[in-house]
């Protein structure tokens, strides 16, 4: 899921329950899953990220 929720919620005061990302750590893994989806989709560039678990972004599980 992309959104900046969870910065809206750690400005607020009020933690999401179960998160357990840092809100900015968050925003920067989204960022770079995103833009690989959309070069390669998009561009035709094959992105090596989303071939599979990253040792960059531990915290990402792929399914399937």
């Amino acid at each position: 899921m992309f959104t900046d929720e969870l910065l809206l919620f750690q400005q607020a005061g009020m933690p999401l329950p179960g998160v357990e990302i840092d809100p900015s750590r968050g925003l920067r893994v989204g960022e770079a899953y995103l833009t690989a989806f959309l070069d390669q989709h998009l561009r035709g560039v094959h992105q090596p990220l989303l071939d599979g678990p990253s040792p960059r972004f531990p915290e990402v599980r792929f399914w399937g």
